[in-house]
């Protein structure tokens, strides 16, 4: 009876060890509220699952030799992760949860959440693109700041506003599309994005606050209204760069985007054409820029 006892405990011992060698080395994981995480060390990807809420890390932020970075449980992989999965079922990423991850470079978010709070990706310096779902209603304060490899995104909902220091220092962003609806733009939203070249404004926007295109490179806005409802939109101080833009009237926002401009904004020299003769005259520019494919 020993010996049974014994080979079952020896078998026990060496299944624990097997189990312990097939795991990655270095996988982790735990549960976070009612949310679960785990990360991959092959794959380099951190993954959330369950229901609920990511927690606040406003207080608990840590520095190492050079950078400040989230004291999240996760934490620990702020300089290894590439990928961040978040499955259906979070609703909301609290602050700082994933501020300064340095390798993040791939970011899948759930149709079911609906808020981003402050910090969340703020100097996540590898990320290239984000898809913004529908189902965000609100997005905190610097929520994407110092993504400096950020070089699009793609809003897929309507937020009432775009807050203050959003995009700050996306130094990599080309172009934005604001989508009709967008009320506000705060302070500093596009500030030192010294890439933004292209801007879409909607007719529904009413507030441009204090610097939100400071020290930013725009040189075309679209706007989705007149003349007249361009100059109703209050715009606050340090919006020089947004101010003296080549801006277009009749640009269509909701169908349109500046890759693909209306037919009467000319494709060879960049202006606004009417119709009659100035029609004729958008016609023969098209035609030109189809062939050499350039403006002058």
């Amino acid at each position: 009876m020993k010996k049974t006892v014994k080979k079952f405990a020896a078998l026990a011992l060496c299944l624990l060890l097997l189990g312990a060698v097939m795991l990655p080395a270095g996988a982790a994981g735990g549960v976070d509220g009612t949310v679960t995480w785990n990360y991959d060390p092959e794959t380099k990807t951190l993954t959330f699952s369950g229901n609920g809420k990511i927690s606040d890390y406003r207080d608990e932020v840590e520095y190492e030799p050079g950078v400040w970075h989230t004291n999240a449980p996760w934490g620990d992989y702020y300089n290894e992760a590439e990928t961040l999965v978040i499955e259906p079922g979070v609703t909301s990423i609290g602050m700082w949860a994933f501020s300064n991850f340095l390798k993040l470079k791939t970011v899948s978010l759930p149709s079911t959440l609906e808020f981003l709070d402050a910090w969340a990706f703020h100097m996540c310096r590898s990320i290239e693109e984000i898809t913004l779902p529908s189902s965000i209603v609100q997005f905190g304060t610097s929520s994407f700041s110092g993504c400096t490899s950020l070089r699009k995104v793609e809003f897929m909902g309507v937020p009432y506003s775009i807050p203050h220091q959003m995009f700050r220092s996306c130094s990599s962003l080309t172009s934005i599309v604001i989508p009709e609806g967008v009320h506000d733009i705060g302070s500093a939203a596009f500030s030192n994005c010294t890439s933004l070249k292209t801007v879409t404004i909607p007719k529904s926007m009413s507030y441009i606050l204090v610097g939100a295109f400071f020290n930013a490179g725009v040189e075309t806005v679209y706007y989705g209204g007149t003349e007249a409802d361009w100059n109703s939109i209050d715009i606050g101080g340090n919006n020089e760069k947004l101010l003296e833009a080549d801006i277009h009237f009749t640009y269509a926002a909701e169908t349109e985007t500046p890759d693909a401009p209306a037919a009467n904004i000319c494709h060879w020299c960049g202006k606004v054409h009417g119709g009659g003769f100035d029609a004729f005259i958008a016609w023969i520019h098209n035609l030109l820029a189809k062939i050499f494919g350039a403006k002058f």
